[in-house]
């Protein structure tokens, strides 16, 4: 819900100007592009126990080129990039399809038109998304037992904050909320019935899962904001 009075008008206008941008690129992309035929591919990958499947939708091949290029587009509202940090919730089912993707062995690459930027995900090295495929698997089958202390938001603030002794302060803050903004306490009831506090959430074993679960999906993106800059740069370049 947006605010009222004039503030309410002005994120009003502020929201409409990111969405005619991005919805702009998104148009720009369909003309540049074809369905691929056909158009959804089946997607099948075995990590340990489990058998992840899916169906690959809205595939796209670029027009004029050989040998073809296969994307699936992502069209997002959300901002990807904010306060210098990435916001890993709307880019999770982007990150993992192109794990799976790559893990699969599919030449499909993924990209997200967000209002704040497009981003084309890197192709990920086969072997890194089969390691981190086993290794988020494992983690389901112990999180099936037993509570995991690893909360997303959490994690992305650990992992991109500066590691300094004001950090554990500040995720005790996230964690309980203070007198502006609620806590993910009093948001998340499994959260709140497996941690009562932040001293019994917080330890050595929710580091190293922040790190496993969350290192590899930021160097990912680090990748790919890199690479979006030079390929930026080298369109500037061409035009100038």
């Amino acid at each position: 819900m947006l605010p009222i009075g004039a503030a309410g008008d002005i994120n009003r206008q502020l929201l409409f100007s990111e969405l005619q941008s991005v919805l702009a690129a998104y148009e720009a992309m369909l003309h540049a592009s074809e369905p691929a035929s056909p158009d959804f591919i089946r997607l099948q990958y075995h990590c340990n126990a489990l058998q992840i499947s899916d169906w690959l939708s809205n595939v796209r091949v670029e027009k004029g080129l050989m040998p073809h290029r296969y994307w699936q587009n992502h069209l997002l509202s959300e901002t990807l990039f904010k306060d210098g940090q990435w916001q890993l919730r709307p880019l999770l089912l982007p990150l993992l399809s192109a794990c799976v993707v790559s893990a699969a062995g599919v030449a499909v690459r993924q990209r997200v038109f967000a209002a704040d930027q497009v981003l084309e995900l890197p192709q990920i090295p086969a072997e890194q998304a089969q390691q981190y495929l086993a290794q988020l698997s494992a983690l389901l089958q112990i999180g099936w037992c037993r509570p995991l202390p690893f909360q997303l938001k959490i994690g992305s603030l650990a992992l991109q904050s500066k590691q300094d002794e004001r950090l554990v302060s500040k995720l005790a803050q996230k964690f309980h909320g203070d007198d502006f903004n609620p806590g993910l306490l009093s948001e998340n009831l499994y959260l709140a019935r497996a941690y009562q506090d932040f001293t019994g959430f917080w330890s050595d074993e929710a580091l190293t899962l922040c790190q496993q679960l969350l290192a590899p999906l930021l160097t990912w993106l680090a990748e790919a904001k890199n690479a979006n800059a030079n390929t930026n740069l080298g369109a500037a370049d061409a035009n100038a």
